[in-house]
């Protein structure tokens, strides 16, 4: 069942007869000790993992320091890497022990970490000054524009969306920034770093590491039976590989850090294979047996190329049966007997010269590359008083390499015959000239740059709060502006287009300002548009400024609009006051993080530039997948549906048909109006806004009606409007782990 072979790689690649410059790099997963061993013994360039903390899979085993330093060496001395996921949101409190965790890893060598906060980014840009920073997936980078943008934290490296299609990896690769593509394993519903729902239906965020999995869950649309609708089929791009060679992609991931040693080393293995054939000029179809281990190893029933080549489509989607196919046994005991079983040693060539009177000398060497080598003096042999060491006792004391990582290939021998040579002196010897040896293979770093453990300097808190509201339509833009509290209005540049004379004179008769929303979802094609869009705009308009919801929308928008124009939305996540900071670096105002609680935000920097939402529809997941397709096919033309999960609770889901993207928003509105004194005393943001999504335009009013007396006459008998029967605190008392 499974090919034993050995692949055709080399370490140094140089047995290839390559077509290309460079030599895309394998990436597998590791989430224990085992795992990494294996993926490293089965062919990967390079291997991501988690420590026991801040990892984007807090569920996985993970490692220990001491294990990721011993990998660290082991790696480097087979010429491999080790990246460390640092990929989640960081509070402010957690900083130190970051920092911590991480020190001692960069100080042994550690090559790269893979970074979704802002704040984390600065930090270790300044703190690890020689160390590569990948900005992770969960950074939902979209666009040329926004990848190239990340240049100035330091990033040499993106990790675009799983939803991107080859044409758009070839944009992003254009801009000479690294690009980092899964090819292999799970996926989720929702574009990486844009879903909250496990964050607001069970307290357990995915940008804390802590996903759920809510969207391998049951959902049903009025008429229909409960279907898997947001499950999709696991990654399985073989059939890519060549184009994403061709491409220029510098790095093939494997998803899986949560799957055990077997699933690493038998993926890698036959992924492994593929590429090696491809860069050797040969076919690269995998036989019966590869894909058999592709299609047995812990695959969700059925498995489907991804979006290199589609937008969405139902055939992405489990729909039946999302829960993993058993892997054989008999494929699993393979795998260990050939892969996790011993460790794979770099080979090495030496020479030792034994001279009386004269000191030994070892050298050591690399087959693969003989310009690494160490040549060692050490003691001073004597004359035997009997029969000199023989060759064959000398050869086995300098084999015994153990688990340094290294095998002695090939050893030539040197000795008059005559010498006594003490046992503990030549295996001083042999563990020196290896210690050296793997020191040049593996150095350690002293360029920490420790000063960078301060916090940044707090803020003052607000001195006035002013009220903004959000809208998505025309009616409850009429509702706004009739607001009394409200001073600012943002409204979607979509929405702004359709009629901006008659909007600009509504609201300026209505003594109020305007702001434009960009879209969070902007792709390639939707980001050369809208900036187009937005410089006509701004062209012939003035309007108070620009709502940007991540990298690709502030990367459009930052060339059109100076820095003051620019307000971070809720997307932008600003969970730390370093990531508040590098925000204010980019734009004049930020929005606090949707799963902090209160007390958290109230500690955030630059409190008079931070925006509080005190009522909403939170869109708890953006997604390239179409319900309506999936269901029955997509018209263009229907607004959107209700999906009922299997306790009853209806999420809404908007189509927003002109980027093609699903917005899925919670079942409750958020809303602190039980808050309101609390938010306001405290002074914690300079604005406090409210979202309108789905509502009409009489519901706005009540919401509106309601709010004013709550928050600005201090009424905290007011009657609650029917729209806010049901309503969530969300995170406001108790945040996110």
């Amino acid at each position: 069942m499974l090919d034993l072979q050995e692949n055709n790689q080399t370490d140094n690649k140089g047995g290839l007869n390559n077509r290309l410059p460079f030599f895309p790099e394998l990436l597998s997963p590791a989430g224990n000790i085992a795992s990494a061993y294996g993926a490293l013994n089965a062919g990967a360039d390079a291997v991501y993992l988690g420590a026991s903390v801040f990892s984007a899979r807090a569920f996985a085993e993970n490692l220990s320091e001491d294990e990721i330093k011993e990998l660290i060496t082991y790696a480097h001395i087979l010429g491999k890497k080790i990246y460390l996921t640092s990929n989640i949101l960081v509070k402010d409190r957690e900083f130190q022990k970051l920092f911590e965790t991480v020190d001692p890893l960069y100080e042994k060598g550690l090559d790269g970490c893979i970074i979704q906060d802002i704040g984390v980014l600065m930090a270790f840009h300044e703190r690890y000054p020689s160390m590569q920073l990948h900005a992770s997936t969960q950074m939902s980078v979209l666009s040329a524009e926004g990848a190239a943008y990340l240049r100035r934290f330091g990033v040499n490296r993106v990790v675009p969306g799983r939803e991107l299609s080859l044409s758009e990896i070839k944009a992003i690769k254009a801009t000479g920034m690294e690009v980092e593509c899964f090819i292999h394993g799970a996926m989720c519903y929702s574009y990486s770093g844009r879903c909250l729902l496990s964050s607001f239906a069970g307290g357990r965020s995915g940008n804390r590491g802590r996903c759920a999995g809510p969207c391998r869950q049951k959902y049903s649309v009025s008429g229909s039976d409960p279907a898997y609708l947001l499950s999709m089929k696991d990654m399985c791009a073989y059939p890519s590989i060549p184009e994403l060679i061709d491409a220029g992609v510098d790095s093939f991931k494997i998803e899986g850090r949560m799957k055990d040693a077997e699933y690493t080393a038998g993926v890698t293995h036959v992924y492994r294979k593929l590429i090696d054939r491809y860069l050797a000029g040969k076919d690269c179809t995998p036989d019966a047996e590869d894909k058999e281990i592709l299609e047995s190893l812990y695959i969700r029933s059925e498995r489907q190329e991804g979006y290199l080549h589609k937008h969405n489509g139902r055939d992405m989607i489990s729909i039946t049966a999302p829960a993993y196919v058993k892997t054989p046994d008999e494929l699993k005991k393979k795998i260990r007997d050939r892969f996790l079983t011993e460790k794979k040693n770099r080979k090495l060539k030496g020479k030792l010269s034994i001279k009386c009177g004269e000191p030994a000398v070892l050298t050591l060497g690399l087959c693969d590359d003989p310009s690494v080598n160490v040549s060692l003096k050490g003691f001073v042999p004597e004359k035997a008083m009997k029969t000199g060491s023989s060759d064959t006792d000398l050869e086995t004391k300098v084999r015994m390499t153990g688990g340094t990582g290294f095998e002695i290939d090939a050893l030539e021998i040197s000795n008059d015959g005559i010498s006594f040579v003490p046992v503990k002196e030549i295996k001083e010897l042999r563990r020196k000239a290896l210690e050296e040896l793997s020191l040049k293979l593996a150095p350690e770093r002293t360029d920490l740059n420790a000063d960078s453990l301060s916090s940044p300097d707090k803020g003052e808190r607000a001195k006035e709060i002013s009220y903004r509201a959000g809208v998505r339509t025309g009616g409850q833009f009429d509702a706004v502006i009739k607001s009394r509290m409200i001073s600012s209005v943002i409204m979607p540049l979509d929405l702004f287009e359709t009629d901006p004379d008659v909007y600009l004179d509504k609201t300026a008769s209505a003594g109020k300002n305007l702001y434009l929303r960009l879209p969070v979802i902007m792709r390639e094609k939707d980001s050369a548009l809208v900036k187009e869009r937005l410089k006509a705009i701004l062209d012939k308009y003035s309007v108070c400024g620009i709502y940007v919801s991540g990298i690709d929308a502030i990367a459009a928008a930052s060339g059109l609009v100076k820095k003051e124009m620019l307000k971070a939305d809720t997307g932008f996540y600003a969970m730390n006051s370093r990531a508040a900071r590098g925000i204010l670096e980019l734009a004049s105002g930020f929005t606090a993080d949707v799963e902090s609680s209160f007390a958290e935000i109230k500690d955030l920097c630059e409190h008079e530039a931070a925006e509080l939402l005190i009522y909403g529809y939170i869109p708890v997941m953006y997604s390239a997948g179409c319900v309506m397709k999936t269901l029955k096919g997509c018209d263009k033309n229907t607004e959107g549906t209700v999906i009922n999960d299997e306790k009853g609770h209806a999420f809404h889901v908007i189509f927003d048909h002109r980027y093609c993207c699903n917005i899925m928003l919670n079942c409750y509105p958020l809303s602190l109006h039980n808050r309101a004194q609390d938010i306001i005393k405290a002074g914690a943001a300079g604005t406090l806004r409210l979202e309108f999504l789905t509502e009409d335009e009489k519901d706005v009013k009540d919401i509106l009606s309601y709010y004013e007396e709550v928050f600005i006459n201090g009424n905290g008998d007011a009657p609650i409007p029917g729209a806010l029967r049901e309503y969530t605190g969300g995170h406001f008392s108790k945040a996110v782990d």
